[in-house]
């Protein structure tokens, strides 16, 4: 009983990692990997990443304040290294995932910040914007998970790096 127990376990994991994978490629794309935008405090910087998505019609200037606002009532950096900017409302486009690397950490109030994931949910895709942001909650909790995708200079680095952390 309890090899058929483990073996379920073991397909179940691997389900919920391929739901996983293929709902994090949909949100995060190539065209919105980013490194080392920077800003003279984190306002002016996450309205530069907001650009970035504006031009590549992902968000508008609505959504941009919306998260600049969303940062003024509490910092998103919730764990040394790692901030997690997001808008109190959903109107975005599409959903994202938008991951800011940095080769030198920048400064967020009284923290240091070397990897930025901006996101954006569409009502639509709440419900599997949750699964997928769950398991990247779980994966960040470990310090060294946030500085290993930090490190990465590219998208496919950056997708192997989430991958072979999330197996």
């Amino acid at each position: 009983l309890r090899e058929i127990g483990k073996h379920i376990d073991a397909k179940l994991h691997i389900k919920e990692y391929d739901t996983f994978n293929l709902s994090f490629r949909q949100m995060f794309t190539e065209d919105i990997f980013f490194q080392n935008i920077y800003g003279k405090d984190k306002y002016e910087v996450l309205r530069n990443i907001g650009n970035q998505l504006k031009a590549k019609n992902y968000v508008d200037d609505a959504f941009i304040e919306s998260v600049i606002n969303r940062e003024r009532l509490s910092s998103t950096c919730f764990t040394p290294g790692l901030a997690i900017p997001h808008a109190i409302s959903s109107d975005v486009k599409k959903s994202f995932i938008s991951f800011t690397c940095y080769k030198h950490n920048l400064s967020w109030d009284d923290k240091s910040v070397s990897l930025i994931i901006f996101i954006g949910i569409s009502y639509p895709d709440r419900k599997t914007f949750r699964f997928v942001f769950n398991q990247l909650i779980k994966l960040f909790d470990m310090q060294t998970a946030i500085n290993e995708v930090a490190k990465c200079t590219d998208y496919e680095e950056i997708m192997r790096t989430i991958n072979h952390l999330i197996q």
